[in-house]
């Protein structure tokens, strides 16, 4: 599945473009926590949830204009962005618990541009049986999907598979880096992001 011919960053429907895909993605799990000290002065640490760290590099041939760009995302950190790839991720299985016999919310880990491939009985894991999903929908902005096929009841254990093309993010503007190699234009990324769930 493709879906760019290069990776975008910025806000939703104002994306900055740049060349290539990038050359590598880690992503790993991040604590959203706050560290606070009680009247003894002890430190005291409340883990809100967990969002996931995502570090990209990329090394390409960018233009002067790619690198405003960069210079102007490095400016641009309050609010909102995405960072959209062009190979599709895939989640072969999560489980979930159904709110409904018709709905079921996906986990909320910061994905974005995602597209379900179907919903199945937790205990169908080959993925054999009735893709419930079928002639169902999904609305990305609350992580809902509305089944095609109703379950036998509320509260049900199933596992969906998707897939997904990037990441809600916030910026920071220190983990934004990128370094000239040589004098022929070459520039190496380095852009290191907290994934934005809300």
């Amino acid at each position: 599945m493709s879906y760019l011919e290069n990776f975008k960053i910025g806000r939703p429907g104002y994306e900055y473009e740049f060349w290539d895909n990038p050359s590598n993605i880690e992503v790993s799990p991040g604590e959203i926590s706050q560290e606070t000290r009680n009247k003894q002065g002890e430190i005291k640490k409340s883990l809100y949830r967990f969002a996931p760290v995502i570090k990209l590099t990329s090394i390409s041939n960018y233009t002067v204009a790619e690198l405003n760009k960069l210079i102007d995302l490095k400016n641009d950190v309050q609010g909102s962005h995405w960072l959209l790839i062009n190979d599709a991720l895939s989640i072969l299985r999560e489980y979930r618990t159904s709110a409904t016999v018709s709905t079921v919310k996906l986990m909320n880990a910061s994905r974005a541009n995602i597209t379900i491939v179907g919903v199945w009985l937790a205990t169908d894991y080959t993925k054999v049986g009735t893709n419930y999903y079928t002639g169902g929908n999904f609305v990305e902005s609350t992580l809902t999907i509305t089944l095609g096929t109703v379950l036998s009841g509320a509260n049900t254990d199933v596992i969906i598979e998707y897939t997904y093309q990037g990441w809600y993010i916030k910026i920071d503007p220190e983990g934004l880096t990128f370094n000239m190699k040589g004098n022929m234009g070459w520039v190496d990324i380095s852009l290191t992001m907290r994934g934005d769930n809300g």
